[in-house]
C-alpha cells in the first residue's frame, strides 16, 4: 500500500471521500462512498482508461459533500500496473491514491466464490476504510 500524502486516522474518520476502482480491459467499476451522506457505497461504470470521467465523477462527489474533504482512491496494482497513480499524482495531487497488491484483500475462503468486478470494488473501499 502506498500514499501520496501522510494522513493521520482522524482524518480519515468523517471527512473522507472513498473511491475504488476495478480496473479492466473493457471498462472500470467506479465505487464511491462518503460516510457523511451515504448509507450504502455507490457504483458506477466507465470506459476503460477514462480518466476524465473518472476525475469527474470524484470532483462531483466531493463537491456535495465539501470540497475541503480529503479524497481517498484505491485501485489494485494488476494489468494497469502504476500509470493511474503516476497520472492522479500529476493532474489530482489533492487524491490520495492507494495501490493494492491484489492478495492482500480477505476473502471468506469459506463462503460461496463470489468473483466479480462490483463486488471488488466494494470489498476494496471495505479494506481502505479498515
Amino acid at each position: 500500500m502506498t500514499l501520496n500524502q501522510n494522513l493521520s486516522q482522524t482524518d480519515l474518520d468523517c471527512h473522507t471521500v472513498y473511491c475504488s476502482v476495478e480496473v479492466s480491459r473493457s471498462s472500470w467499476i467506479i465505487g464511491v462512498y462518503c460516510p457523511e451522506t451515504d448509507t450504502a457505497i455507490g457504483t458506477h461504470k466507465l470506459e476503460s482508461a477514462d480518466t476524465g470521467a473518472l476525475l469527474a465523477l470524484v470532483r462531483k462527489k466531493q463537491a456535495r459533500v465539501g470540497p475541503e474533504d480529503q479524497v481517498l482512491l484505491c485501485y489494485e496494482a494488476g494489468y494497469e500496473g502504476f500509470w493511474l497513480a503516476r497520472y492522479l499524482e500529476r493532474y489530482a495531487p489533492d487524491i490520495d491514491v492507494v495501490v493494492l497488491d491484489p492478495a492482500s484483500l480477505q476473502i471468506d475462503r469459506r463462503a460461496k466464490k463470489v468473483k466479480t468486478d462490483r463486488m471488488d470494488t466494494l470489498r476494496m473501499i471495505r479494506a481502505v476504510k479498515a
